[in-house]
């Protein structure tokens, strides 16, 4: 192959600039495992589209799912941040049965949010967490080999 660099002992690599080019270096020098085994059929510029495909898809949902976690937890805090500070401009005031029954309801209304959003998004966070981990584990791997 005109242009090539070897990979390993099975790849050349194409340093066009075509999209072909760019595909083919983007699929061997990341994912270079999933073609080494003899039993897996040959580069294509088919298969390099499915897995950068399958690679930005992964990636774009890692962040999300990150973001949407970090988003959800920093308006809980917002919520309770809010409760605290009207808790703490009434310290020290004498306050009528009705504004302590609304600072209970209150209470009672944001801690039932809390324990509600965590059981749904604990799965989340594990799945997250996992991921997370995987990413940094194949990192490693794809490093040191």
């Amino acid at each position: 192959m005109r242009g090539g660099t070897r990979v390993g002992a099975n790849f050349s690599i194409d340093n066009s600039l075509t999209f072909a080019g760019y595909l083919q270096r983007f699929t061997l020098k990341t994912h270079w495992y999933l073609f080494q085994d003899q039993s897996m059929a040959a580069y294509s510029p088919v298969k390099g589209f499915l897995v950068m495909w399958l690679a930005l898809s992964g990636t774009f949902l890692w962040n999300f799912t990150d973001l949407f976690i970090m988003l959800v937890s920093a308006s809980l805090a917002a919520q309770m941040k809010m409760f605290t500070n009207g808790l703490t401009a009434a310290r020290g005031q004498i306050l009528t049965n009705n504004e302590w029954r609304e600072y209970r309801e209150t209470y009672t209304l944001l801690s039932l949010l809390v324990k509600k959003v965590d059981a749904h998004i604990n799965s989340i966070i594990v799945l997250s967490v996992s991921s997370n981990v995987y990413f940094i584990c194949a990192q490693l791997i794809t490093e040191i080999e």
